[in-house]
């Protein structure tokens, strides 16, 4: 109480322990550093493009991909120490999880799962929202504090969910509507995914451009969430437009916070509920202000859009 927190890497810690916790069975946060900064020069410069490569090259990179590699050794070690050869059935009191799955895929189709993918693979669920669900948690936080109406609507729905005590999935999205609808707006007016890449497969023309083979394309499907024939008032911040008879997210082609198509995000339906239930019990527990109160957000983009990690809230207090 009394802090001032910066959100984003708040976020980023809170993710990683969330998936970490929940796909591997532990959370190893004093790697959470490593990993951002490895994770930020492949996005950058890999994934993006938006660097040249010889940043790799950089002793900041070396140190953090170094531990990555260590984090992979040490899971490698921890689940040969609890199967010994590696073929062993899960016990009856024993839940596999995804690092028993790739484990276990490595060592029976060692073909499918060589020893040189494990870094990537084991260490990809701490890496997975790393980004993505930490600048979408942030941007959500801000959205909802800086309304005091819809701050005022969400609080009365996640007062009202968590005094039913256990939550049930299937019925979570029907109790907060108005979160929801604040997580959609955010995620418009916030996308993470404002493009694809695609790398044209032959010669075409597209309306008198012509796309050599081998081109990178760039599909810009987040621009119709600012579009004033899909979304009335498009930078007016209105969380009732998901809603029927409204529902204007629904247009084809008007939303895509996911991407779109047979590339669509793979960790969507984790990540809803993953981020409708950090933020239910964020603004639950705690009585958050923007830091200063007056504060507009400021956004960063390398290596994907998001708020700035300048942006902080101070903890008032506990609510619950």
């Amino acid at each position: 109480v009394g802090q001032s927190v910066q959100v984003l890497p708040a976020m980023q810690y809170m993710v990683t322990d969330q998936l970490g916790t929940i796909l591997t069975g532990s959370a190893p946060l004093e790697y959470v550093d490593a990993i951002r900064t490895n994770i930020l020069y492949i996005l950058n410069v890999l994934v993006t493009r938006q660097r040249p490569k010889f940043l790799l090259l950089r002793p900041e990179y070396k140190k953090a991909r170094r531990r990555v590699f260590e984090l992979k050794e040490k899971m490698v070690a921890d689940w040969y120490a609890r199967h010994p050869n590696g073929q062993e059935e899960p016990g009856e009191d024993e839940t596999p999880n995804l690092i028993d799955d790739i484990m276990r895929a490595h060592v029976n189709q060692p073909e499918v799962i060589p020893e040189s993918d494990l870094a990537v693979t084991l260490t990809g669920p701490y890496v997975a929202g790393l980004d993505t669900v930490a600048n979408t948690t942030a941007a959500i936080t801000y959205c909802v504090l800086k309304y005091p109406e819809v701050r005022r609507r969400v609080y009365e729905e996640v007062d009202a969910l968590f005094a039913e005590g256990d939550i049930d999935e299937s019925q979570l999205f029907a109790k907060i509507p108005a979160l929801q609808g604040a997580i959609m707006e955010a995620m418009r007016l916030y996308p993470i995914a404002v493009a694809q890449m695609r790398t044209a497969t032959k010669d075409f023309v597209f309306q008198g451009c012509r796309i050599r083979e081998g081109e990178m394309l760039y599909v810009a499907t987040s621009v119709p969430h600012f579009m004033e024939e899909f979304y009335p008032e498009p930078q007016r911040f209105d969380i009732d437009r998901y809603a029927k008879p409204r529902a204007e997210h629904m247009q084809s082609g008007a939303y895509s916070p996911y991407g779109r198509g047979p590339h669509t995000c793979l960790g969507k339906s984790l990540a809803e509920v993953q981020i409708a239930l950090s933020m239910a019990r964020l603004f639950y527990k705690l009585d958050l202000e923007l830091d200063p109160p007056d504060y507009t957000l400021k956004t960063k983009t390398a290596p994907t859009p998001g708020p700035s990690t300048q942006f902080k809230v101070r903890v008032k207090g506990y609510r619950h």
